[in-house]
């Protein structure tokens, strides 16, 4: 997804608590860096076409354990565990404090805190922390690539991992359509969905429309999904043949991502969405065309002739 870009202050920080005085953020950080291993660590620089640089005063760092520490605090809203966070990140290989993954120079990456695929312990750090902060984090290279390590960036389960973010947003997702019911369309499937389980999805006795049909269920009041944008969403779907369920987000219990107009899904789900406004249901009724085409999803059950319904609550965008 291409975002606008926004410069990040340029720091020059070596770390360390004062000698006089304590802040708020002085006591947190010696709460998670109760050993102040990060005070070893001085990070410089950072902005929309270059990452930091980090020096590390002593090698390797030692991250046996995650501990972090917040450079610089934001006045945003604080960041909450089922969030989507967009933030700028450097990855650094705490044996030499070289860089070996950032986004600064690409957009910005975006991590959706609900999910498993994000490591614990940074989910942990930018939990209860502000948009605008800068924080650090290190630990150990088992908790980022698990036990097999990252062999493409040189870096084992043993390794010391310091990762540097910079957080620019933070979107909190709906749990499920939020908005103005509509009245059903004669002809159309017929819907119950209380977005904890997939959709019942009752199909009528006349044959399904030749031409993509997308309605309302809901109408949400959140900002309108546009090309480019990633849209995160629950679905159900099931054949218009016999009613069967093929999938649904809802079983997995984690929303479906992907960028709009990028061919990443089927036609009818990268322009039937377009206008379409955060926190709506949406009944599509998708013929072949503008689903599988005529050599069908085999995998998932799906003939080449068959038409498609999807019950979609749109959750948000990024």
């Amino acid at each position: 997804m291409l975002r606008p870009r926004i410069a990040a202050t340029v720091l020059a920080l070596a770390l360390g608590l004062t000698a006089c005085g304590s802040s708020a953020t002085d006591q947190a950080n010696s709460k998670s860096d109760p050993d102040g291993v990060l005070e070893k660590v001085e990070v410089t620089g950072g902005d929309d076409k270059t990452a930091p640089t980090f020096d590390l005063k002593e090698k390797p760092l030692k991250a046996d354990k995650a501990v972090s520490r917040v450079l610089t605090e934001g006045d945003g809203a604080e960041v909450t565990k089922g969030d989507l966070v967009t933030l700028d990140i450097a990855i650094v290989n705490g044996k030499d404090g070289k860089v070996v993954n950032e986004s600064y120079t690409q957009d910005p990456a975006t991590l959706p805190l609900f999910s498993p695929s994000v490591p614990k312990g940074v989910r942990d750090v930018l939990v209860g922390k502000k948009v605008g902060s800068r924080v650090i984090t290190a630990l150990p290279g088992k908790d980022v690539f698990g036990p097999q390590g990252n062999p493409q960036v040189g870096m084992t389960a043993e390794d010391p991992v310091l990762i540097e973010m910079d957080i620019k947003k933070a979107t909190t997702l709906l749990t499920k359509a939020e908005g103005k019911a509509v009245p059903a369309k004669k002809g159309l499937p017929t819907v119950k969905a209380d977005g904890k389980k997939p959709a019942t999805i009752t199909m009528p006795k006349a044959a399904p429309s030749k031409k993509l049909v997308v309605q309302d269920l809901v109408t949400g009041d959140g900002p309108a999904v546009k090309k480019g944008d990633t849209v995160y969403v629950h679905y159900t779907g099931a054949l218009y043949r016999n009613g069967k369920v093929f999938d649904s987000s809802l079983e997995r219990g984690e929303p479906f991502n992907f960028t709009v107009g990028q061919g990443g899904v089927i036609k009818a789900w990268d322009t039937g969405l377009i206008g379409k406004k955060v926190g709506s249901r949406v009944l599509m009724v998708v013929p072949p065309k503008d689903g599988y085409g005529s050599k069908g999803n085999p995998q998932g059950g799906i003939k080449g002739t068959d038409t498609l319904v999807f019950v979609i609550d749109i959750l948000g965008v990024v």
